[in-house]
């Protein structure tokens, strides 16, 4: 399954440009990974600078920099993933959600 394929890497990598959320950075923080993503997407980008759960490239020099760092240190990732589960309950666990669509309502109420 997805989740055993998540949980078995080492890291994800996001290629993609265009993004509006992406939620595979969080499924991939909630399996224990960090993520390298595209730094051209401000999305994911931005994503991953206020997490601090993960690297981004803007060429392929840089991407192959942040794939060498990841693939080679076991503590990094550590802590980036930790960083990046700990950013996605912070801000988009279901109970986060809940809590900031009851306060919208109630604010048009």
């Amino acid at each position: 399954t997805k989740w055993s394929l998540l949980r078995g890497a080492d890291f994800l990598i996001n290629p993609s440009a265009l993004e509006s959320f992406s939620l595979v950075l969080f499924e991939a923080w909630a399996a224990g990974i960090p993520v390298l993503v595209n730094g051209c997407c401000e999305t994911t980008r931005d994503h991953v600078a206020r997490s601090n759960g993960g690297l981004w490239y803007k060429n392929y020099p840089e991407f192959e920099v942040a794939v060498r760092r990841l693939t080679s240190d076991s503590s990094l990732r550590t802590h980036l993933a930790g960083h990046g589960e700990d950013f996605g309950k912070r801000f988009y666990s279901w109970d986060v959600l809940i809590q900031r669509f009851t306060d919208f309502c109630r604010r048009l109420v």
